[in-house]
């Protein structure tokens, strides 16, 4: 059996780290709702010797599928009376 003062240590410092992860995920999906152009530009982008600088493996598509994931994983952060987020602020030190 895992020592519970370090268990819970650890579990706390994970909601802190995707708490912080969520806010900033909140804050890139609004830069990426005001400013569309930062996916096509992403996919335009080269290297100096004329090379993709971008990552090949995922298209335009790919990346507003995770936008919408993250709305809906937002909805579920800051919904409830009282939220879910207010839960996990909760854990925070």
């Amino acid at each position: 059996m895992a020592n519970p003062v370090s268990f819970i240590n650890s579990y706390a410092g994970n909601i802190q780290q995707l708490v912080t992860l969520l806010q900033s995920l909140q804050t890139q999906n609004l830069q990426l709702t005001d400013d569309a152009t930062l996916v096509t530009n992403y996919f335009k982008a080269v290297q100096s010797n004329g090379q993709p600088a971008y990552r090949t493996d995922i298209v335009a598509a790919d990346v507003a599928a995770a936008q919408a994931a993250i709305v809906q994983l937002l909805f579920t952060f800051n919904s409830g009376n009282p939220t879910q987020a207010s839960a996990l602020l909760k854990m925070m030190p």
